[in-house]
């Protein structure tokens, strides 16, 4: 299950620019089979030059951009132009509020991601890193754009971070307390999760079926996700209950989340740490800092994106605007 930093991010989640980069050109003596890359920031490109190429050639007859367009649309249209909304609002409220878009930290966003995915397997972060890329779609001009978005909207939550003796001892709790290391699958309706319950039933492998119908990231994990406090509220409340409710090897019933429901799976209770006596009081603030700007960062897009006066004219737009939370 994505947390919701990783759904800002990933959502969450997010490149350094770097990485983030256009490929080489096709080098000229590649054999013919070679997809042809034509880049729309190239002056001579028919694209700027209103000369628009197939995408594609299939044995020697182009496949038109015009047979793409629909079923593009219906595969995540949803999702980019929810994208492409909430990063023109952010830059509008960045705008009222003084921010400089061009000094954003989105190399900070980067280690925090990888530090998150740490937390799942410390040694596997840039498998993880690959995967969350895979499982999202995420190729480099979405993935970058990801990462600058969610440097914009921290910029623009910093300022309403208080710390608290109950927000660094909530922290504490999280990073000290007692851990759950769960499975997850996740399923668009409540049909699809009773499917999942009978087939568990019948003796089925749960991460063999997070792997082959989950449509969270940690699908390719068999739905193993970073381990998780049930004191972390970053998690919605109903799967903190479910998870609490669980015993090792116990599976739940359908949680309903946003868009979907969730089947958890507890695989095993990982007990409170001592908490040092010498309590390191930067990571702590850093922690409970972090927590906060993950609840606004969450608030600010939903509050941003319900507040917008947005006419979707395209009606395949529409049904895939309806289906985003799915996907």
């Amino acid at each position: 299950m994505q947390r919701p930093t990783l759904i800002v991010l990933s959502a969450s989640l997010l490149i350094l620019p770097a990485c983030a980069s256009a490929p080489p050109p096709a080098r000229r003596d590649a054999p013919d089979r070679a997809p042809r890359i034509v880049r729309t920031n190239d002056p001579e490109s028919p694209l700027r030059l209103g000369r628009v190429s197939p995408p594609a050639v299939l044995n020697g007859a182009p496949v038109s951009w015009e047979s793409m367009h629909t079923p593009l649309v219906e595969a995540a249209g949803g999702v980019v132009l929810e994208e492409l909304v909430l990063d023109r609002l952010l830059e509008a409220e960045a705008k009222r509020q003084g921010i400089d878009p061009g000094r954003l930290d989105t190399a900070r966003e980067l280690t925090i991601l990888q530090r998150t995915l740490a937390g799942i397997d410390p040694g596997s972060g840039p498998q993880l890193l690959e995967e969350l890329r895979r499982s999202r779609g995420l190729g480099p001009e979405r993935f970058e754009a990801l990462l600058r978005r969610t440097a914009l909207m921290r910029a623009l939550v910093a300022p309403r971070v208080v710390l608290t003796p109950e927000s660094l001892s909530l922290a504490t709790e999280i990073r000290f307390g007692e851990k759950r290391r769960v499975r997850i699958i996740t399923v668009p309706s409540l049909i699809d999760a009773q499917t999942v319950l009978r087939r568990l039933e019948r003796g089925e492998a749960f991460a063999e079926i997070a792997a082959g119908v989950s449509t969270d990231a940690s699908a390719a994990r068999g739905g193993l996700i970073e381990p998780l406090s049930p004191a972390d509220p970053s998690y919605p409340a109903a799967f903190r209950q479910s998870v609490r409710a669980l015993t090792p090897g116990q599976w739940s019933e359908p949680v309903a989340l946003t868009g979907s429901y969730a089947i958890v799976k507890l695989e095993e209770i990982i007990p409170a740490q001592s908490v040092p006596d010498a309590l390191n009081s930067p990571t702590i603030e850093t922690d409970a800092r972090a927590e906060q700007e993950r609840i606004l960062m969450t608030e600010l897009a939903r509050r941003l994106l319900n507040s917008a006066s947005l006419n979707i004219l395209d009606p395949t737009l529409q049904n895939a605007w309806r289906r985003r939370g799915n996907q």
